[in-house]
Parts: C-alpha cells; sequence; structure tokens
C-alpha cells in the first residue's frame, strides 16, 4: 500500500482554502486542483508500504509525537515547484511554525529511515498543495501575488495516511492518528 504522515487540516478550514483556489482558479491552465479531503502538510512519503511495517511506524509515530507539544501553524503565500517557468506544484507555504514542522519532519524522517524507508534528498519545505499541473500547465504573471488573510491553526496530531489512487482523484484513509503532547 501507499503511505504516507502528515500534519492534517482541520475540517472547519477547509473551506478557507477551497475559496483560496478559487482566488486564483481562472489564473491556471492544466491545473488538477486538490479537493477537501487532500488538505495537509506532509511529512514524509513513505511510498510502497508492507502491511507488517504498519504496526512499527505507529509505535514510532506514537513515541514521537508525545514528545511534541502542540503548536500554532499559519498558511499564508502561494508558491510553484520548481519554478514558475515550469510549474508542476501551487502551494500554500508555512509561516508561523515553521521551524516547529521542520523539527517534527526530521523526527519523522530518521524514525522512517530505522525502519529501511530512504531519507528525502531534497530539502523540506513545509506546504499544503493546492494543485498538480499536467504537461504544458501554466499560471498567469502576478497570480501568486494574491492577497488573502493566512489559515491559522493549531497542529495537535500527526496522521499516518494510506493513499488509495482512484480514476476520481486519490482517497486518504487514516492508518493511525497520534496526538501531539499525549
Amino acid at each position: 500500500m501507499r503511505t504516507f504522515i502528515a500534519l492534517d487540516v482541520p475540517v472547519r478550514l477547509r473551506g478557507r482554502i477551497e475559496e483560496i483556489q478559487d482566488g486564483v482558479r481562472g489564473r491556471c491552465r492544466g491545473a488538477r486542483w486538490v479537493g477537501q479531503g487532500g488538505f495537509h502538510v506532509t511529512l514524509k512519503f513513505l511510498g510502497e508500504t508492507r502491511l507488517e511495517s504498519v504496526e512499527p511506524v505507529c509505535s514510532a509515530l506514537k513515541g514521537l509525537c508525545g514528545g511534541t507539544a502542540p503548536f500554532a501553524v499559519s498558511l499564508e503565500g502561494l508558491g510553484v515547484f520548481p519554478s514558475v517557468r515550469r510549474p508542476r506544484v501551487l502551494w500554500m507555504g508555512v509561516g508561523v511554525g515553521e521551524d516547529k514542522v521542520c523539527s517534527l519532519q526530521s523526527g519523522v524522517e530518521a524514525r522512517m529511515e530505522a525502519f529501511g524507508f530512504s531519507r528525502e534528498k531534497r530539502a523540506f519545505s513545509p506546504h499544503l498543495t493546492l494543485a498538480r499541473f499536467r504537461d504544458g500547465g501554466g499560471i498567469e504573471e502576478g497570480a501568486l501575488a494574491t492577497d488573502f488573510e493566512a489559515v491559522k491553526f493549531e497542529a495537535s496530531e500527526v496522521v499516518f495516511f494510506q493513499s488509495i489512487l482512484r480514476p476520481e482523484g486519490a482517497q486518504y484513509v487514516p492508518l493511525g492518528k497520534f496526538p501531539l503532547g499525549g
């Protein structure tokens, strides 16, 4: 099964993120928009995961999260990977709490490496994906300067997700939820 570890965005804020998507939707071509169920800040994509690895991963996350206090997060500003001229991903960045998200991600990375999951080679850049672009897709100049109020929430748990790929889009099924400070 395909799995990943993330901070989930509270359901009560997902409509606000959709409003932000709507504010730039007409300025993007060839974009596949992420639905409300996909609003999260990925800490580690594990990829193919064997069933027998699920329990040890859950145990490691429980230990890590228990020793990490909840913290404030804000999602603010827009950006693209890898560049405006060749966008593949449109994202909202993490402002407040970026250092704590990075610290948590570092702990997840170290614990997952102990189970044989490869370390990510690229530098971690905490973000929430709004859209993915097809080949030839693009974004109008100035669209990244769209002004909106930051989306703020308390990161209070880490979720271990299974990603089920379907023709209508990915479905994310929690395999475990681990409270911070719990």
